[in-house]
């Protein structure tokens, strides 16, 4: 048996190879570079410990490529586009350079069932999907690419997912109240305030306000910031903490803190009233609200409000019922509000 070279043959792509080696029924064909020969089945494979992350959150995925044969894998180049909501932290073996895009490592040679690992360390910056996809490419024919690449996809949540952030004028201060529609690890929360919406901002409470942890639930949040300054506007932000201790901010949203509203207890209307009337009046804060009806001889037939209510103006309709659904005669009657210390009455006419 005799070995033939021709340098001047049509490979099987129709490209001219530089040589053709018959050895027998085996072929090699040699050209530019890019071997073909049996092949080296190479197949990547993205490995994730979980599908969800959070931000601030680091963690690490692995990718593994091996060469299925016949025959070893020559310059295999491995590339992984990084997603832009992640930042890259650690990379074990180092690519070739940390700040190119893609990331790539070169494999000189890769052995018939050998697998190539690196292990990547990344933090997520921003909310949505960390599709960093990995790929992989060598000069020695492949004869089934379609398995080269995988992306694995992680989708990335906000620790807090926030629905509103609201700031109010009430009293003389500022009334903070803000609502999560879920939580994941949320250790809970700190405010910031400023005086210009560009900052700097101060954090306005030395404890944390306790998160819900991890919860799928709506959640309302309180708080009243006294140590502020009428007729100043006033900018806020709000950092949810996560387990971690990484915060995500929200805002700012501003308010104008105007003058106190005075405690009121207004006159009904209409007065006299035969079927209905409302009595209006005006709270200077939130509170607990009690709005009570009594006739002249002292005795409480109604009690109309008794919760706790918003800061601002209110009203209130009364039928001229009693307490058991009755109707009262007809006479005179004092409606009485009282909140916290504060005490007002008014008297009203009843006309059947």
């Amino acid at each position: 048996m005799s070995d033939d070279l021709d340098s001047d043959v049509e490979n099987v792509n129709g490209s001219t190879a530089v040589f053709t080696l018959a050895n027998g029924s085996n072929l090699a064909h040699v050209d530019a570079g890019y071997i073909q020969t049996g092949g080296a089945d190479l197949f990547l494979r993205k490995q994730v410990t979980s599908h969800q992350a959070i931000i601030g959150q680091e963690y690490t995925y692995l990718i593994n490529v091996i060469n299925n044969g016949p025959d070893p894998a020559i310059n295999v180049a491995v590339q992984n586009h990084l997603s832009q909501v992640v930042e890259l932290l650690q990379a074990y073996p180092e690519p070739e350079d940390r700040a190119a895009q893609p990331l790539r490592w070169f494999i000189p040679t890769l052995a018939v069932g050998e697998t190539w690992s690196v292990e990547l360390t990344v933090r997520p910056l921003t909310g949505g999907v960390d599709d960093s996809r990995c790929c992989i490419s060598t000069t020695s024919n492949d004869p089934d690419p379609s398995n080269n690449c995988d992306g694995a996809p992680i989708n990335v949540d906000l620790p807090v997912e926030l629905s509103s952030f609201e700031a109010h004028s009430v009293g003389g201060a500022v009334k903070l109240v803000w609502v999560t529609e879920s939580e994941t690890e949320n250790a809970g929360f700190f405010l910031l305030r400023s005086t210009d919406e560009q900052g700097p901002y101060e954090r306005i409470n030395e404890e944390l306000i306790d998160g819900s942890g991890t919860t799928p639930t709506r959640k309302k949040y309180e708080y009243t910031d006294k140590n502020v300054l009428q007729n100043q506007t006033y900018f806020y932000k709000l950092a949810d903490v996560n387990y971690q201790g990484q915060m995500e901010y929200h805002g700012p949203v501003s308010v104008l803190v105007t003058k106190p509203q005075e405690f009121q207890l207004l006159q009904n209307y209409p007065n006299p009233f035969n079927s209905e009337t409302r009595i209006p009046f005006v709270l200077a804060e939130d509170g607990f609200v009690r709005l009570e009806i009594y006739n002249l001889l002292g005795q409480r037939v109604r009690t109309l409000v008794a919760s706790e209510m918003t800061a601002g103006p209110q009203s209130v309709v009364w039928d001229g019922l009693s307490e058991q659904g009755l109707s009262l005669t007809t006479g005179a009657y004092l409606f009485v509000l009282q909140t916290g210390e504060r005490r007002q009455t008014r008297k009203m006419h009843l006309v059947r």
